[in-house]
């Protein structure tokens, strides 16, 4: 599961979808049935490799097996993953929701995401997985980032 969660983090550990995902929360209450919606509530938390996702609650829909929509909540919902660069990205907001048919996660509600790269804040983010392409709106308030520049090269042949 958490894997549809998580491509989002703009490079996202490829190993990471292969492994199993862990689940575990105060109540879980829903079905193992290819169809249907599992509600899960207190302290949710799920793994799957590198990636650990933290939310008050969560909302998972499924339709013929396939995962159709999965929508976390909390204050604040938190996600962490090591990229394939084995760099963390940070990113937490009041609801993130991922469809994987659409192929975007979007995050809403005090957004903040963090990682070497740079920084971006607003209170609605989409990232559209397939190209990469992120929309920010600050929804009548501002949105901010920052690019970090890249580190210096070291020779490490010098002395």
């Amino acid at each position: 599961m958490a894997a549809l969660i998580c491509p989002f983090t703009l490079s996202a550990a490829t190993a990471d979808r292969l492994q199993a995902v862990d689940v575990n929360a105060d109540t879980i209450d829903g079905s193992l049935a290819d169809d249907g919606e599992s509600l899960l509530s207190g302290t949710v938390r799920i793994t799957q490799g590198s990636l650990h996702v933290q939310a008050d609650n969560a909302r998972v829909t499924r339709t013929g097996g396939d995962l159709q929509r999965v929508l976390l909540e909390g204050a604040p919902a938190r996600l962490k993953q090591i990229d394939d660069k084995g760099q963390a990205v940070n990113a937490s907001a009041r609801q993130i929701i991922y469809q994987p048919a659409a192929d975007i996660i979007e995050l809403l509600g005090n957004v903040v995401i963090e990682q070497p790269q740079g920084n971006l804040t607003g209170e609605r983010i989409t990232y559209h997985l397939g190209t990469g392409r992120i929309q920010a709106d600050g929804q009548g308030g501002r949105v901010s980032m920052r690019m970090n520049p890249k580190p210096a090269k070291t020779d490490s042949g010098a002395e």
